[in-house]
């Protein structure tokens, strides 16, 4: 055997050590993700420590912290413990999504304002994933849905995937008090699929507080919050649910002075009162 041919030899022995190597690396990162995240579900619905915390919220830059500040004025008024208590549950909903972006919108910033408002909608509840949905469509506008053949801001597919139009998503955040805001809205429906999803996260939601909820919908008249709330929301109760928490996030002392006692409603039921600077509150599930 010649000396080039032993150099030949000896080379692809390393390359495919190597390719093996780096398959096995694969393979242990992927089992890896797959016992973390099954562990963090389970994890995070019986408050048990998550030991990668202080790493999450890191990956949240300072940068990127001061444009969440501008477009989410919740997160600006929370006090220093619950603001990483946000970044760590945004970082958390980025990492468990699989993301698709048409071309002409930035991932990075749709991630950041879409698991902004997923933060903000559950920050009442223990952390949650909205694990029912594992995939997020951003077009750059509005779109035709392949669903229902209309133009479309937004869907929130109860098959699992939740769709934005991107521009959108930054005018609703444009204007904090203008009660529309698209991440909320298609974050409360999917709130309310996630209720009925067959996982570790399902019937958080208090049933008579929607019954009560649904008795403010069904009035005939047009006081309390019908007088502010856009018409799109009396479409049905569903659609006056996501509306309704727009407004109770985007106009909360509007919304209060309208309806107080809808308002205490979205509280109990959010679990939280934005107008707070310390906004959860502590509310249990009635028995039975």
């Amino acid at each position: 055997m010649t000396s080039d041919e032993e150099i030949w030899r000896s080379e692809l022995a390393i390359f495919f050590f190597g390719l093996a190597a780096f398959g096995i690396l694969v393979l242990f990162w992927n089992f890896f993700l797959l016992v973390y995240r099954s562990y963090l579900s389970g994890a995070l619905h019986k408050n048990r420590p998550d030991p990668f915390r202080s790493l999450w919220i890191r990956k949240i830059k300072a940068k990127e912290r001061a444009l969440l500040s501008i477009f989410c004025p919740y997160f600006a008024r929370l006090n220093p413990k619950d603001k990483d208590e946000f970044l760590y549950r945004m970082a958390l909903f980025i990492f468990n999504k699989q993301w698709f972006v048409k071309s002409g919108v930035p991932l990075r910033e749709a991630q950041l304002r879409i698991s902004a408002a997923a933060a903000q909608l559950s920050f009442g509840f223990a952390p949650m994933l909205f694990d029912w949905f594992e995939r997020i469509l951003i077009y750059p506008k509005s779109y035709i849905s392949r669903t229902t053949g209309k133009m479309h801001l937004g869907e929130t597919n109860a098959s699992g995937i939740l769709v934005f139009s991107f521009e959108d998503l930054v005018e609703g955040a444009r204007k904090p008090e203008d009660g529309v805001h698209l991440g909320l809205h298609e974050l409360a429906h999917a709130l309310f699929v996630e209720n009925d999803a067959f996982h570790l996260q399902s019937k958080f939601l208090d049933p008579t507080l929607a019954d009560r909820i649904y008795k403010h919908f069904d009035e005939s008249d047009s006081e309390g919050v019908k007088k502010i709330l856009r018409l799109y929301g009396l479409t049905n109760f569903m659609e006056f649910k996501a509306t309704c928490t727009e407004l109770f996030f985007e106009n909360s002392q509007e919304f209060k002075s309208a309806d107080p006692e809808l308002y205490e409603l979205f509280c109990l039921w959010h679990r939280q009162d934005p107008l707070n600077s310390e906004p959860r509150i502590e509310y249990k599930l009635p028995k039975g």
